[in-house]
């Protein structure tokens, strides 16, 4: 190889180097999300139902509501994860929400409540990752 070529591939080496060193991965912005599940009647005089929150990466959540027997409970700031497990009756309906960020990762709420005829689940996510 003569000096011009060697100048050459060594210049067009140091250019990809450079160009490759100046490329930053982009950065992502929080998600804000609303998760709702579907909204439940049940039909058995009573039932149990289960009511989940978990969380994984980087995550906020502000709120968890459920449906117990006065009607809504909100949770400010719920510890995660967290899984409740209430007995209905005359409140028919089964319901859960969150309001909550992810910068990376994933929220999700549910519900499962199960009777010896019936099957009652419903649950939402809000998830985020880098490509």
């Amino acid at each position: 190889m003569n000096n011009w070529t060697r100048a050459l591939v060594g210049l067009a080496i140091f250019s990809t180097l450079q160009f490759t060193a100046c490329v930053k991965e982009k950065e992502l912005s929080p998600l804000t999300c609303q998760l709702e599940t579907a909204g439940e009647q049940f039909t058995e005089e009573s039932i149990d139902v289960v009511y989940t929150l978990e969380a994984q990466g980087n995550y906020t959540v502000e709120s968890f509501y459920y449906y117990d027997e006065s009607g809504k409970v909100t949770i400010n700031n719920p510890q995660i994860p967290s899984s409740i497990t209430i007995t209905l009756s005359s409140q028919k309906i089964m319901q859960a929400g969150a309001s909550a960020s992810v910068t990376e990762g994933i929220v999700q709420i549910g519900f499962i409540a199960q009777s010896n005829l019936n099957v009652y689940e419903s649950g939402d996510l809000c998830q985020q990752t880098k490509h």
